[in-house]
């Protein structure tokens, strides 16, 4: 598994949410704040809207495996290159660059897929978002 999840990391990179597929079992489920995302084509399409505004690049910092899952720390740094109004934290504009790091904890199922991914935020770094401009009417 663990040369699995190095391998997935490195698609996550490549910015080609299509790349993820061949890690999630039919019935994976992803838990974001305040919604699931249920199957592959619910999380590559998420990806791939995502994507569309923002690089989105991760570094793994620690990972633990056992025989039905892994624990992963994650950097994850978002950089906008398009402004990113409802961004799942806060309002991106172009150049805004958002870093978290978080604990993210996988099952996996007997043929080494994915069937839960639950991320949870530990630490993050907004000084490189600016502030929402405010219009004066």
């Amino acid at each position: 598994m663990r040369e699995i999840f190095h391998r997935y990391i490195e698609q996550f990179n490549s910015g080609q949410p299509e790349r993820l597929v061949a890690f999630f079992a039919p019935n994976v489920v992803l838990h974001l704040p305040g919604r699931e995302l249920i199957g592959p084509e619910a999380i590559t399409a998420h990806y791939r809207r995502s994507f569309g505004f923002l690089t989105e690049w991760l570094r793994l910092d620690a990972l633990i495996v056992d025989e039905g899952g892994l624990a992963a720390e994650l950097y994850t740094r978002f950089s906008a290159h398009r402004d990113y109004p409802d961004f799942k934290v806060t309002p991106l504009r172009a150049g805004d660059v958002y870093v978290v790091t978080t604990f993210v904890f996988y099952e996996f199922n007997n043929e080494g897929r994915f069937t839960l991914i639950r991320p949870a935020m530990w630490q993050r770094d907004t000084s490189g978002v600016r502030a929402p401009e405010v219009r004066v009417q």
